[in-house]
C-alpha cells in the first residue's frame, strides 16, 4: 500500500506529506517505504522519497482500481488541504489541489 498512496502523490513526494498522510489516515506508509528502498524500488533523499524508475511507478498505479484511486487522492487532498490552510504552506497547497482535482 505504501508504494500505491507514493505513486499516487506522483513519481516522488515529500517526506513531510507523506508523515502527515500517514498520521491523519492511520496508514503504514514510511516504514514499507524504506524496506522498498533497500529493495531498490524508490531512493531517499533528504526530504523525499523517489520512484528509481517510472515503470516501477506506473506497475504500482496500475494496481489500484479506478474508483479506489479517486478515493485515495480525495483523502489525500482533504488531508494536505487543511494542514497546508493551518501552516499557510503554499507548495502542499497545490499539491493537495492537484490531489482533489485528480479525484
Amino acid at each position: 500500500m505504501a508504494l500505491n498512496t507514493l505513486s499516487l502523490l506522483g513519481a516522488s513526494a515529500k517526506l513531510s506529506y507523506l508523515k502527515l498522510i500517514e498520521s491523519h489516515l492511520r496508514m503504514k506508509i514510511l516504514e514499507p517505504l524504506k524496506e522498498a528502498a533497500v529493495e531498490g524500488l524508490v531512493t531517499i533523499s533528504n526530504d523525499s522519497f523517489h520512484f528509481c524508475h517510472d515503470r516501477i511507478q506506473e506497475a504500482s498505479l496500475s494496481l489500484v482500481g479506478e474508483i479506489d484511486r479517486r478515493h485515495h487522492h480525495l483523502a489525500y487532498g482533504k488531508c494536505l488541504v487543511k494542514k497546508a490552510i493551518e501552516t499557510n504552506n503554499n507548495d502542499m497547497f497545490f499539491t493537495a489541489v492537484d490531489q482533489i482535482n485528480l479525484a
